[in-house]
């Protein structure tokens, strides 16, 4: 990001704002309980993480993985490096979503349910 910042500060300066109006976006949506809508903004926002450098070839071949296999969105997690993506799909498309990310090499993936009246992440055995 330090060197976008040196060749393009206006440019990063751009993306920046983009994904912060993708935050609010997102969190909006996450609120409402809209699935497309906060996959949409979590789409945009790997876009704009890509364009910064930050993403890796692996965590967008995963992150088009889950989108093809039926995801609402999915966008990198921390710093990019560390090869994580989340992808928000309807609770009976996970289970699919996640073979097509180990298929496109994911080493492993984790399935979270997050309820819409109190927004908490739940594993699926601990419901």
């Amino acid at each position: 990001v330090r060197l976008a910042r040196e060749a393009d500060p206006a440019g990063l300066d751009a993306v920046l704002a983009a994904l912060g109006d993708l935050t609010v976006r997102g969190a909006a949506a996450l609120a409402e309980g809209d699935g497309a809508a906060l996959g949409r903004a979590m789409t945009a926002a790997h876009d704009g993480l890509r364009q910064l450098g930050v993403s890796t070839p692996d965590l967008d071949r995963l992150a088009e993985a889950a989108a093809r296999a039926g995801a609402f969105g999915a966008k990198l997690a921390g710093s990019g490096g560390g090869g994580v993506i989340v992808a928000v799909c309807p609770p009976q498309d996970a289970a699919h979503i996640a073979s097509a990310c180990r298929s496109a090499g994911a080493p492993w993936t984790c399935e979270a349910l997050l309820e819409a009246d109190d927004q908490t992440a739940t594993a699926p055995g601990d419901r």
